[in-house]
């Protein structure tokens, strides 16, 4: 019986340890934007963001912009555009910084937002295609951010805008 409950026991030790592994990569995309997750992300339906996808620790939010609403700006210019009109509900916690490599460049900042639960920390991307600019939200709660920052930096580099 024990070498009966012990097999059962590292059958369960296994079995949860190769599920911890299982996540595989899935791109989402819509008309607009393209990005590369896993397969731990469903997408949602909203009125505000053009793509919406959450799992169980991140949550990714798609916006765009067309450029001819706003006027000609620089990447650099609408970043600091969309931190001005959120800059009453958060606390910019970086500076804006470019990320550039021969697939992508977009502008990069982090925030924190707090209600009466919960801190929210945020990795804000901006991307800029012909037609449109693009604001793009990576969150989490502020006590995870840190074990996640890499792989939401990694998420942002698969980005691709229309």
């Amino acid at each position: 019986m024990k070498k009966y409950l012990a097999a059962i026991g590292a059958s369960l030790i296994i079995f949860s340890l190769t599920s911890c592994f299982d996540a595989k990569s899935k791109e989402f995309n819509n008309d607009s934007i393209n990005i590369t997750l896993t397969n731990k992300f469903k997408v949602q339906k909203s009125s505000d963001e053009i793509l919406y996808l959450t799992s169980k620790e991140i949550i990714f939010l798609g916006n765009q912009e067309k450029n001819s609403d706003i006027g000609e700006l620089s990447l650099k210019e609408y970043t600091d555009l969309v931190l001005k009109n959120a800059s009453e509900k958060v606390k910019i916690t970086s500076e804006v910084k470019e990320y550039t490599d021969d697939s992508t460049s977009f502008m990069y900042v982090n925030y924190i937002e707090e209600n009466e639960k919960n801190s929210y920390k945020y990795l804000l991307t901006t991307f800029k295609s012909q037609s449109y600019y693009y604001a793009c939200n990576f969150i989490t709660k502020q006590d995870k951010y840190d074990e996640l920052e890499n792989q939401l930096f990694d998420y942002a580099k698969t980005i691709k805008v229309k």
